[in-house]
């Protein structure tokens, strides 16, 4: 039995092709981590009792042949290399030649639903790009509360206006999003031009932007603002009745 990490259909695959190649990578990668972390859950066994250990040391990890019509889009399977006749009798338990079924020990699935939500998409890239400029950093908005309060200038506000679906199978859904990030200063001065330059350099430098700047009079300040159209992230699909 194997553990398939990445099941993207064809026509979620057709969307990659033609997209951006940073989402491509970055989605690779988040694909590979969760391989790796999923071998590392299953080498710790499972609720089962372990006899002699042979069974948790023979789980790997490796990457499947890349279909010819996908542009860079990698596929992992998570296996048991010489126990693989053991996955399916402790996951879902056998019958019983006395009746009814013995204990299914399930320790596949929880795995699946965990490193489910490490397949990253670009807009959680960018976002964690433009917390490492360093400024104080807020999703939708500083609530201006005890428990969130709105800093000083200059600080950072991100928001994912927009999420719509791009394609899906039995597994995992492509869903777009949009991103945009918000830098509000004192003033447009010099100062404000070098953060500038830090987002557009190490925040956006390799998807395409639209961006807006505009003086905020009633609250004595200025924005900068960027807006980010379509990235694409890779999420569960619902789940069969």
């Amino acid at each position: 039995m194997n553990v398939t990490i990445n099941n993207l259909d064809e026509a979620i695959k057709a969307e990659l092709e033609n997209y951006n190649v940073e989402v491509v990578k970055a989605t690779n990668e988040s694909i590979r981590e969760a391989a790796k972390e999923a071998t590392k859950i299953l080498k710790n066994g499972g609720p089962y009792q372990a006899r002699t250990g042979a069974y948790e040391k023979d789980w790997t990890a490796k990457q499947r042949e890349r279909a010819s019509s996908v542009v860079e889009v990698d596929g992992y399977t998570v296996f048991n290399k010489k126990h693989y006749q053991l996955t399916h009798l402790l996951e879902y338990g056998h019958q019983s030649r006395n009746g009814g079924r013995v204990r299914a020990f399930s320790h596949i699935a929880p795995v699946n639903e965990q490193i489910g939500d490490m397949i990253a998409g670009m807009a959680a890239v960018l976002t964690e790009r433009a917390a490492k400029i360093g400024l104080p950093i807020a999703k939708d908005a500083f609530e201006g509360t005890l428990e969130n309060p709105v800093p000083p200038l200059p600080y950072l506000v991100y928001a994912i206006p927009h999420t719509a679906s791009r394609g899906a199978d039995t597994i995992n859904n492509l869903v777009a999003e949009d991103w945009n990030l918000e830098l509000y200063t004192v003033a447009d001065d010099e100062a404000a031009a070098e953060i500038v330059r830090r987002i557009e350099n190490e925040v956006l430098f390799d998807v395409d932007y639209e961006k807006f700047m505009a003086p905020i009079e009633d609250e004595e300040c200025f924005q900068t603002a960027y807006e980010v159209k379509g990235l694409l992230r890779k999420v569960k699909g619902a789940k069969k009745a």
